[in-house]
């Protein structure tokens, strides 16, 4: 038997609560952080930042060309990955931390004086963001057919991340409103 039929016979049997529950967890940040980028990033960049909003649309958009570069390269590179911890693990171990990074980065309230050096840097924490996100998340989108041939598993697993997708984004989107309704005069 060789190792392809051996590691399908595996992958149809059925996963444990747990395995699902960690999967679904997975995709907390997925949901959150499309949120809170979607709704706070460009007020960040034109009322935090100080950047034109013209420039701050520009960050965006060049980062949607980027990604249409680099993801297709990221998913090849991973698909082509082949280590003892197989080959979407490494990149969501060694991803998780760079990701909190970016996201840091992201929301660093940089105050150089001159504004061609606040437009670069948000650029770049922004490119560094896309790349390691895209990175950790085509692994993650991947992880999901590799766990488990069974289509019923498949749906369950797609409940668990869904259902805790959306509570992130529920919960970002909510708690910051909360936050300054609470807080006015800051």
């Amino acid at each position: 038997m060789s190792t392809d039929s051996s590691m399908s016979t595996a992958n149809k049997e059925k996963l444990g609560f747990r395995q699902k529950l960690g999967f679904g967890l997975g995709d907390i940040f997925g949901g959150g952080s499309g949120i809170v980028i979607g709704f706070y990033y460009l007020y960040f960049l034109t009322d935090v930042v100080r950047i034109d909003p013209a420039l701050a649309g520009t960050v965006l958009f060049i980062s949607r060309i980027y990604d249409a570069i680099t993801d297709p390269l990221e998913g090849i590179l991973a698909d082509r990955t082949r280590t003892r911890l197989g080959r979407r693990r490494p990149y969501l171990i060694a991803g998780a931390p760079l990701v909190l990074l970016s996201f840091f980065l992201l929301f660093y309230p940089v105050d150089f004086a001159d504004p061609t050096t606040r437009f670069a840097f948000v650029l770049a924490a922004y490119l560094f963001f896309s790349t390691v996100v895209s990175i950790v998340m085509l692994s993650y989108n991947a992880l999901q057919a590799e766990m488990t041939l069974d289509y019923h598993e498949r749906a369950s697993l797609s409940s668990f991340r869904i259902f805790f997708s959306s509570l992130s984004s529920i919960v970002c989107a909510v708690v910051p409103l909360e936050i300054v309704n609470r807080f006015p005069d800051v």
